[in-house]
């Protein structure tokens, strides 16, 4: 592994790393992070990709897409107003932001023949910031 790589790794799941990962994650801020990104999400997803850019998918999928990332967005909200401290929350968001990720990923390669480069890019590119934030939620949610 390269060693970012291996630093990301670590990070996520070496348990000598747990203590300091308490300390610099706290769950109300990443419950705002994942609350920010699914808002993001719906505004590109559901504005931007349906109409200002080709992305090879249909626009149905990218409003169910966008649907999702405003309902992530409300438990996000939900959880910050009601269940500020307690941890279960990170676990469902962590897990959820993964099933995002994996019907996304299952959509663009559903569609791979029409989909266009900017669209791989763009769900490539979520990914790659949707997958770590998500694993990084599941871990914070077992250490608080």
């Amino acid at each position: 592994m390269t060693g970012l790589t291996t630093t990301l790794f670590n990070a996520l799941f070496d348990d000598e790393q747990l203590e300091l990962n308490r300390q610099l994650v706290k769950p109300q801020s990443l419950l705002w992070l994942d609350f920010i990104g699914a808002c993001a999400t719906a505004f590109v997803t559901g504005l931007v990709l349906t109409t200002l850019v080709t992305t090879g998918l249909p626009c149905s999928i990218l409003m169910a897409l966008s649907l999702v990332a405003i309902c992530y967005a409300g438990f996000d909200g939900c959880a910050l107003r009601f269940w500020p401290t307690s941890k279960w929350p990170l676990l469902v968001i962590g897990v959820l932001n993964l099933a995002y990720c994996l019907a996304a990923t299952s959509v663009c390669l559903l569609y791979r023949e029409s989909l266009t480069h900017l669209g791989a890019a763009y769900f490539f590119l979520e990914a790659c910031i949707v997958v770590p934030l998500a694993f990084v939620e599941i871990r914070a949610s077992k250490g608080i």
